[in-house]
């Protein structure tokens, strides 16, 4: 079963900038992050990471480690 995104929480987006940080040093990378952050709610700063479509590696671990899978799929 695949996932098409990864609710990552308000509480757990401090962390996830953190562990994110490396990844910004690819400017190709950081631009696919930052278009693969989507629904983002301003009040709680919670927001889904689309991961579908040749995610690379690096995004995807990123959603396992701080989100909860959320819209599966084969």
């Amino acid at each position: 079963m695949q996932y098409a995104s990864y609710k990552i929480d308000g509480a757990k987006a401090n962390d996830f900038r953190a562990a994110a940080m490396p990844l910004f040093a690819d400017a190709t990378i950081k631009a696919e992050l930052q278009g693969r952050m989507i629904n983002l709610d301003r009040a709680t700063m919670s927001f889904e990471l689309d991961v579908r479509g040749g995610c690379p590696q690096g995004i995807l671990e990123l959603g396992k480690r701080f989100g909860t899978p959320v819209n599966s799929y084969e």
